[in-house]
């Protein structure tokens, strides 16, 4: 008997086994081959035949070795797998297997070699077919899932779709875990005020929806939270839903983690649900669901404004249990002082004298003419030497420490920088700009790059080195993702003495992102508003859990850039600076008259001093914080919880701030502080009719004032790309370059306004 492949080709001749050639034949094919095999008599002509399937490398026929009937003798056991063949067209091996009822089990068939296409199919206890399946999830494998209606033997058949392949497969079967909670109102999850629930989104586009019983006019808060672990669900998503299963609300990413949470005050008595899945409905895992009673709203916070709008003049006459006598608006481009307070501050004596204010951010323009006289200088340190002279683990850091390149350079590359430290301490010196602390040091900690990134652990060890080299007060115009580092840091910094501030972001978001976040335990948190103390549209809110959240102005502040110049900036990043300043004139005060006050003691007393809390409590005391002297606190009876920032008078929106303006030294001062009849015509002065450069690099007529920006800056503000901040894509003004923000820290300034 000749053996032929598909093409004609001789592969074997055989000898009858017995004495019909049409049974069993014994021969040798070459190994390591498996082929669909057709068969010749020479003597009596070609005739039909079934050969059964040659096994890799052996030279014996195989026999079927499991039977398919009910009579089978092989079993499968949950988790286990078996591997076997085909042998021959229209061969079935079947497998017994025990069931629980109730259970949920996967069962696939996997072809390993040959021309096989498996076909599994799935029998009960007396043989008949409950369930088959062909190509699953697209391929040729098959796949079937079932339920367990009964806890009795069940056959798995495995063999060819049409029964016209042979092969060898692998068949597998496992237990599944049973989704506990149906995504419908006929759920049996069950969540109660004040208890929690621990379970599993088992697979992609699960949902668990649990019952829960709430009380209308009360305020609740639910939160989803990742389990830690790798078993964990990555980033979970809550919703909930009416006695209907109808959505009210839902979020994502809550409080600047991947952790969701829903604030939410009950329109009626009676059955709600909460809807816990995946972000996108997209990842597995273990998750916590927690619900609980809201606690009775803090006098005087704001989910919107926090305290509310800062005045270091009430701080001040807190502290000295005094009152300081008002003082006439400056005006222009001081407004942000008159609406601290500042110069009422000033009149009182301080100034920010004998304190150091880090500025940890891009580097500081020391030769700047309105910063130069106020750069602090290590006095324990010898410029150029080479030498570690302080002992301090860095060597030569004469005017503070650049963590991002890790050199003794803090020279600003960026701008951001030079901008913040104006705010903060600005020289009195008759040019440009004023700061809210203008006898105070400024400390540069270089932690962002010219492209306004930087990483976590920079950030963290920046703001370590000003604690220990004698910071007072370090702001952190920046923002990004949290850590544990970084907590760590802002913790240690505080238990050094220092005041950190923190820019709120500029997300829009209902609550601050990291590191202003940990203004829950630790710091201020800022929010920035304009020039009539509306909220910025762009400035992340408070939110609902109670932090030290004050506002300050952040839309188009004027202040120092590289290159001895001016600009105004919109951001959060610019509001901080107002803050730390403020913290810089009670430092002072604080050591000045030896009240021995705690740093929580001193940011105590500007958030309890902020407009939100002096309208709580009524008071009717003079109030710079607001729009004037002349300008009256907001009645008790416009709720504090749904004072939402007037939109109609925002200066800015998502876009970059194109009232970035170039102004330059032009007119001086001869006493050691200003009259306000000086500072208006330096104001003046310093914005000159002349020509100047668009935000998209074009000229101006001269004469215009408002939107020219500095020369040094055309260059990289030319040519506007995307990149990446939180997530969401917007214009980088300076750079075009994309950030990654999982690992890094931004500048909370113009690109996100």
């Amino acid at each position: 008997m000749d053996v032929l492949d598909s093409q004609g080709l001789n592969l074997a001749t055989l000898e009858p086994y017995d004495a019909k050639p049409s049974h069993s034949l014994v021969g040798s094919l070459a190994p390591k081959s498996f082929h669909s095999l057709a068969a010749f008599d020479l003597a009596a002509g070609p005739e039909v035949i079934s050969i059964q399937a040659v096994l890799t490398g052996e030279t014996a026929i195989r026999t079927d070795r499991i039977a398919a009937s009910t009579a089978t003798t092989t079993s499968l056991n949950s988790g286990d797998s078996i591997t076997g063949f085909v042998n021959s067209l229209g061969d079935h091996d079947w497998l017994r297997v025990q069931l629980t009822a109730g259970s949920r089990y996967l069962f696939k068939l996997n072809r390993l070699s040959g021309p096989l296409d498996p076909l599994l199919s799935l029998r009960n206890s007396a043989g008949s077919l409950i369930s088959e399946n062909n190509d699953a999830n697209g391929g040729r494998n098959s796949e079937i899932i079932y339920t367990a209606s009964s806890s009795e033997t069940y056959y798995l058949d495995a063999g060819a779709n049409r029964n016209n392949s042979t092969g060898q497969y692998q068949l597998l079967m496992s237990q599944l875990v049973i989704d506990q909670y149906a995504a419908n109102t006929s759920t049996t999850g069950v969540i109660t005020d004040g208890g929690s629930v621990s379970s599993t989104i088992d697979s992609n586009g699960d949902h668990d929806w649990f019952r829960i019983a709430l009380t209308a006019g009360r305020s609740y808060t639910f939160n989803l939270n990742q389990v830690v672990g790798s078993q964990g669900l990555a980033d979970p998503l809550l919703a909930l839903r009416d006695s209907s299963g109808v959505l009210l609300t839902s979020n994502d990413d809550a409080n600047g983690s991947l952790n969701s949470q829903i604030n939410f005050t009950a329109t009626s008595t009676g059955t709600y649900y909460l809807d816990a899945g995946a972000y996108a409905d997209s990842g597995t895992g273990q998750y916590q669901l927690l619900a609980a009673e809201a606690a009775a709203p803090t006098p005087g916070y704001s989910t919107v404004t926090g305290y509310g709008e800062a005045s270091v003049k009430r701080a001040l006459e807190a502290m000295l249990n005094t009152t300081l006598p008002s003082i006439a608006d400056l005006g222009g481009i001081f407004w942000g002082l008159d609406r601290l307070g500042a110069p009422e501050a000033w009149s009182a004596g301080y100034t920010g004298s004998g304190i150091t204010v880090a500025v940890v951010d891009t580097g500081v323009d020391y030769t700047h003419s309105d910063l130069d006289g106020n750069i602090w200088i290590n006095s324990g340190e010898i410029a150029g030497n080479g030498i570690d002279d302080d002992g301090n683990g860095y060597i030569d850091d004469v005017r503070g420490w650049n963590f991002d390149a890790n050199s003794n350079n803090v020279m600003d590359d960026n701008s951001h920088g030079t901008h913040v430290a104006g705010t903060i301490a600005g020289e009195n010196n008759g040019v440009g700009i004023t700061g809210v602390a203008y006898n105070a040091r400024i400390m540069a900690v270089k932690v962002l790059s010219a492209s306004g990134s930087g990483t976590l652990t920079a950030v963290a060890n920046g703001i370590r080195y000003a604690a220990d080299n004698g910071a007072r007060v370090i702001n952190l115009s920046l923002g990004g993702g949290g850590s544990a580092e970084l907590l760590a840091a802002v913790s240690y910094a505080t238990s050094r003495g220092a005041v950190v501030v923190m820019a709120a972001g500029n997300e829009a978001a209902t609550s601050p992102s990291f590191p202003a976040a940990y203004a829950q335990s630790y710091g201020l948190a800022v929010g920035a508003i304009d020039s009539a103390g509306n909220l910025a549209s762009f400035s992340n809110r408070a939110g609902s859990t109670p932090l030290d959240y004050i506002t300050a102005a952040g839309v188009s502040v004027y202040s120092s850039v590289p290159g001895g110049g001016y600009a105004s900036y919109s951001g959060t990043s610019m509001a901080t600076p107002h803050i730390a300043g403020a913290m810089a004139l009670l430092q002072q005060a604080n050591i000045q008259n030896n009240k021995g006050l705690s740093v929580a003691a001193l940011e105590t007393l500007i958030t309890s001093s902020a407009s939100n809390m002096i309208t709580a409590t009524s008071l009717t005391a003079s109030n710079r914080g607001t729009t004037g002297s002349s300008s009256t606190l907001r009645t008790r009876s416009q709720t504090l919880e749904d004072a939402e920032p007037n939109a109609g008078n925002q200066e800015v929106d998502h876009r970059w701030d194109r009232e970035a303006t170039s102004h330059h030294p032009g007119a001086g001062f001869t006493s050691e502080r200003p009259t306000v009849e000086q500072l208006r015509t330096v104001f003046k002065a310093a914005t000159p009719a002349s020509v100047g450069r668009r935000a998209d690099g074009s000229n101006l007529a001269a004469g215009t004032r408002s939107t020219a920006i500095p020369e040094a800056m055309v260059s990289m503000i030319t040519g506007l790309s995307s990149s990446h901040r939180f997530g969401v894509p917007m214009p980088d003004p300076l750079t075009g370059l994309n950030h990654d923000l999982d690992s890094t820290l931004q500048p909370w300034f113009l690109a996100r306004v």
